[in-house]
């Protein structure tokens, strides 16, 4: 596999010495609406606007148990040549981009293959004994394609600390964090409304029914209104129903760009459920509107800017606790107003041209 395109020709040095040529690559679920396309669009604006010329390819993400594949397909994608010239650098944003072969090649890790890494507890108890006996043998498969590419990476980059740790728990290896800004979107503050925000897609590692199950115990007045589609959102329907809570829950599905910036800009603040997030962009994108954010204490990395009483909450994931936090919020808006100020300061310390430096070895 090794080949003349893949040897390292030393250290990410002399980068920044003139415009580069820069490929972006990430790869994506067809027609699925992932974070980890706006952070491809948010670096490939950032290069842009730097003087960098700089374009995306995106592979496709095989479905479970054709991963090997993907990677084959990764690995085999010649990203050596361009109309105009070679790139000059390849950013890798998420598995398996980092099977491609360029000797300057920087990966700014989202993730691994999650069920082959982190939650491979979390799926195994979910799979028959023989399904197991399989998966098993790919991911020491995949574990070792992962080690093989990261480690030859020029650099390394994670985008959180949760990423970070995964990376040395499960690889052995280092890399530095880069935290994301937000992606480039018109952001603002309309007011702060009697209304508590979930955005996230609708799956079991989101646990939205947390959010509704919390609810419940919520005394001050303050809605819920929930943004998002999934496999979950059905059931999610249904629970509030059977718990007569259609007047303080409101399940909005999917919604378009601008109806998100508005809800944003509108709401009191945002209540993010998640389970081991990587990074999260609900929590910089609810600063960046200058609201608040309660994320739980197993959150991971969307734990990772928010500090607790200042520009948000850190609770634990019961449904009591999240309502308690909740309240405060519903009962005095200036606590949610103060916070949100706190929010703001936190985002802007998050700049695409500080990303662009950092990746391209100039900071």
């Amino acid at each position: 596999m090794q080949d003349a395109r893949c040897r390292m020709r030393g250290p990410m040095s002399g980068f920044s010495e003139a415009l580069m040529r820069v490929l972006v690559l990430t790869s994506h679920i067809p027609f699925a609406d992932g974070g980890e396309l706006r952070r491809a669009h948010g670096l490939l604006q950032a290069l842009r606007a730097a003087g960098h010329t700089a374009d995306l390819l995106v592979l496709s993400q095989n479905r479970f148990g054709r991963t090997l594949l993907g990677y084959a397909a990764a690995a085999l994608t010649d990203v050596g040549f361009g109309s105009g010239g070679p790139p000059d650098v390849v950013i890798s944003l998420r598995f398996p981009c980092y099977l491609a072969c360029h000797p300057r090649h920087v990966v700014w890790l989202c993730h691994r293959l999650r069920e082959y890494d982190d939650l491979w507890d979390f799926y195994r108890v979910r799979w028959s004994p023989a399904q197991r006996i399989k998966e098993r043998f790919r991911r020491w498969v995949v574990t070792r394609l992962d080690r093989w590419a990261l480690r030859r990476a020029g650099a390394l980059w994670a985008i959180s600390r949760e990423v970070a740790g995964r990376l040395e728990r499960g690889l052995g290896l280092q890399a530095r964090v880069l935290y994301q800004p937000p992606p480039p979107r018109p952001y603002r503050t309309d007011r702060y409304g009697p209304f508590v925000l979930w955005v996230s897609r609708m799956t079991e590692l989101k646990r939205p029914r947390l959010a509704v199950e919390a609810m419940v115990h919520v005394q001050s007045g303050l809605s819920l209104w929930m943004v998002g589609d999934g496999p979950e959102a059905e059931a999610v329907r249904q629970y509030v129903r059977e718990r007569g809570l259609e007047k303080c829950v409101r399940v909005l599905g999917a919604v378009s760009e601008n109806e998100l910036i508005r809800l944003y800009a509108e709401c009191r603040g945002v209540l993010f459920t998640t389970y081991r997030e990587d990074f999260g962009l609900v929590t910089v994108e609810a600063f960046a509107s200058g609201k608040p954010v309660i994320v739980c204490r197993d959150g991971g990395g969307a734990t990772e800017l928010v500090s607790h009483g200042r520009n948000g909450y850190v609770v634990e994931p019961r449904p009591e606790a999240i309502a308690r936090y909740l309240d405060r919020w519903g009962e005095d808006v200036r606590v949610a107003e103060r916070q949100g100020e706190q929010a703001r300061r936190t985002v802007r310390e998050l700049q695409w041209p500080r990303v662009v430096a950092a990746l391209l070895g100039e900071g």
